[in-house]
């Protein structure tokens, strides 16, 4: 054990000698941590411009244009316009994706919808899509409470008869109201996504975690190509078959070990770690899977131009296959097959699912049984033939 330590200080002191590795290291949390403070509300993707006639006069389309307003984020940011003649130039030049026209008196307006269901705001776009539908949704939701109050109140009435008092109906429908929210986002093990939940979230972080994962690939495959210039330096037979093994694991366990270290330090700076012990349990499974697959690879790649040429293939294939920015098999649905090859595939989905951290640890087993077989089994296995 002692003598396995030793070659493992060594190997940690030959990587952290290489600034191009370092480099690599600390580029995970540097970036995440520009990406966090570098946007502001002002960089919205989308903008919505809000107009209110008599705005003196129309005290409730002013309580519910601020609070529009102050909910603004990174990822819808809302703002008023002085005219609708400025609105409809807004929407129209695309300085805003879409406009919304309150009426001049929204009470008035709210009681008329919880009745007839008439429309009540004027929605001014380019054309109609999700994006636009989103915010008008968003838009009901904090209209809905006065909206809901006031069909309360109908049915009231036209049960008892009666108008019943207005302070009390108050007071007993704020005390029965839960939230403000329309909608909320879930994972499919029921856990609330907090950082879509969140109104100050940055989406442009949303991808880190699975760049993160492709870094500790990149580590472990880095650390491999270490072990060819080994070969070709002719350092492994000047050893014993003990230190050999252990010259082999460690030049794929420590440049993945650092990379996960520091990608685990990326993703806790970030914010999007709600869970660190199931975090911590997905990153050294995956660890041990990309490990696996770096070895089956090596073992493979005779040379070292043929696993050069792997790199990119199993990097770049991670980013485009797996759901790192976008679920590209949404729209290609048979690539959903090719990216089960790809580490990354489990371990993006690990946090909120069991089955996918057994899934991951299975890929991790066959990988270094097969390992084991291209190294050990079948060369034994034909010696014994020939003999």
């Amino acid at each position: 054990m002692k003598e396995f330590f030793t070659c493992c200080s060594l190997w940690c002191k030959r990587i952290l000698k290489r600034p191009l590795f370092l480099l690599t290291l600390l580029l995970m949390p540097l970036s995440s941590l520009f990406l966090q403070n570098c946007r502001t509300r002002e960089d919205a993707i989308l903008k919505a411009a809000l107009y209110i006639p008599d705005a003196e006069h129309n005290a409730s389309a002013r309580e519910l244009t601020e609070q529009l307003i102050q909910t603004s984020n990174h990822s819808i940011s809302y703002y008023y316009c002085s005219s609708k003649k400025e609105l409809r130039q807004d929407v129209s030049s695309g300085k805003a994706n879409c406009g919304y026209i309150f009426p001049r008196d929204l009470d008035s307006a709210l009681k008329t919808y919880a009745k007839k269901h008439k429309p009540f705001i004027t929605s001014i776009r380019p054309n109609q899509n999700t994006i636009t539908s989103i915010i008008d949704e968003i838009i009901l939701g904090k209209s809905y409470q006065k909206i809901s109050y006031h069909i309360l109140q109908t049915f009231l009435c036209s049960k008892t008869l009666s108008v019943p008092n207005d302070a009390d109906l108050t007071e007993l429908f704020s005390k029965h109201t839960d939230s403000e929210l329309l909608f909320q986002f879930e994972y499919m093990d029921k856990t609330k996504n907090e950082n879509l939940n969140h109104p100050d979230s940055n989406f442009i972080l949303t991808p880190i975690r699975g760049i993160t994962a492709v870094f500790i690939l990149l580590a472990c495959m880095a650390g491999g190509l270490l072990w060819y210039s080994d070969q070709k330096n002719k350092l492994l037979p000047f050893l014993t078959q003990r230190k050999q093994l252990y010259f082999q694991i460690l030049s794929l366990l420590v440049p993945g070990f650092l990379a996960s270290v520091i990608g685990l330090l990326t993703i806790s700076l970030t914010g999007i770690s709600r869970n660190p012990k199931r975090e911590f349990l997905s990153m050294t499974v995956y660890l041990l899977a990309c490990i696996a697959l770096t070895d089956v690879l090596r073992t493979l790649c005779r040379k070292r131009e043929y696993f050069l040429a792997a790199i990119p293939f199993f990097t770049i294939g991670s980013f485009i296959l797996c759901p790192v920015f976008a679920d590209i098999s949404i729209i290609l649905a048979k690539l959903s097959y090719l990216r089960t090859i790809l580490p990354a595939n489990y371990y993006l989905n690990t946090l909120h699912s069991s089955a996918d951290i057994g899934y991951l640890f299975l890929y991790a087993a066959i990988l270094f049984m097969i390992s084991f077989l291209l190294q050990r089994g079948i060369p034994l296995l034909l010696q014994k033939l020939k003999t």
